[in-house]
């Protein structure tokens, strides 16, 4: 049977986004506040280092053997490796408290406050103000 290599594609691109969105705020879980911004980053470079990495082994392929599906092959066993970490992340998490598949509200964070707060402009001033002295700002 013939699969057109668009749908492969379209397939793995439906993949990457619904792991995106996933994985990103499961970090914010994970590490503490204080420490959101450098794991992010560090999230960040690793993600764009695979990219630049698989993009030039992708090159590779391509001038050893042109053949399209050489690349998808490749591009699937990446896609198996990706369930595997997840699963072993999954595994990792839950017998370790399970932090990945929580939420913020269950760990106790006080920012979930703001977070749920109602929008009204009192609240809003409530808010504002809370950030003011949790940051030393107030006069």
């Amino acid at each position: 049977s013939f699969l057109s290599p668009m749908w492969i594609v379209l397939m793995l691109g439906a993949a990457l986004t619904a792991m995106s969105s996933a994985v990103w705020p499961a970090i914010a879980l994970i590490v503490k506040d204080d420490q959101l911004g450098i794991a992010l980053g560090i999230a960040q470079s690793a993600q764009n280092l695979g990219v630049s990495i698989s993009s030039v082994l992708v090159g590779i392929l391509l001038t050893k053997n042109p053949d399209f599906y050489v690349v998808i092959g490749f591009l699937s066993i990446l896609s198996l490796m990706s369930v595997i970490a997840a699963l072993a992340w999954n595994i990792v998490d839950l017998k370790t408290g399970g932090a990945a598949n929580g939420t913020d509200a269950e760990d106790g964070n006080e920012d979930t406050r703001l977070l749920h707060a109602p929008s009204s402009p009192s609240h809003i001033m409530q808010a504002s103000s809370f950030h003011i002295e949790a940051i030393g700002l107030e006069s």
